[in-house]
């Protein structure tokens, strides 16, 4: 039986959700270590809140490029409550990529660009079956 193009696209849908998602998070994974080196480094903040502050600031980032690009023809939910429900879905892969980045900051001492982009790579596969399936 010969498949038509809808057929093909609808196959092919997840894959280029997934490759949008990534390239939204390395959008992201910029802000998110941008905001760490800017609250550290030239405002002198602590760097376990400064970690935490870029994440949140690196997360609505990535949910506002998410929305308008990865998700467009997805269900249209009032945008702070999806905002909420992006932040919930995506709090364990930004547990994850908070205590991968973390501790590679603090006891083992890794630069903060790398140990943020390994946290952001760690939480990506989660976030991003998170985000399909809740928001």
């Amino acid at each position: 039986m010969l498949r038509t193009d809808a057929s093909a696209a609808e196959r092919l849908a997840p894959a280029r959700q997934f490759a949008l998602f990534a390239l939204v998070g390395g959008a992201g994974f910029v802000v998110d270590a941008g905001m760490y080196l800017l609250l550290v480094q030239v405002l002198g903040a602590n760097m376990y809140p400064a970690r935490v502050a870029a994440w949140l600031i690196a997360a609505t980032f990535t949910w506002r490029l998410n929305r308008t690009l990865t998700f467009r023809d997805a269900d249209r939910r009032p945008a702070w409550r999806q905002w909420l429900r992006f932040l919930a879905a995506n709090l364990g892969g930004g547990l994850v990529n908070l205590a991968f980045s973390t501790l590679l900051l603090g006891p083992v001492g890794v630069a903060p660009v790398l140990a943020i982009a390994c946290g952001s790579f760690a939480g990506l596969l989660w976030n991003f079956l998170a985000s399909r399936k809740f928001v």
